[in-house]
């Protein structure tokens, strides 16, 4: 299931999979741990991540 109008809260050291992108600057899904959730694009826009 993936949580719609949640956002995880974004920590240093969090783990996240970016799992797809929808087109045209649409929302994003991620992964954290065993929960998905669908991300505005203007939150993902400044949610800052490094490859592990």
């Amino acid at each position: 299931m993936v949580r719609i109008g949640q956002n995880p809260t974004f920590v240093k050291g969090l783990m996240v999979s970016l799992l797809a992108k929808s087109p045209n600057n649409g929302p994003v899904i991620i992964k954290v741990g065993e929960d998905l959730y669908d991300v505005c694009n203007d939150v993902a826009s400044v949610v800052w991540v490094k490859p592990a």
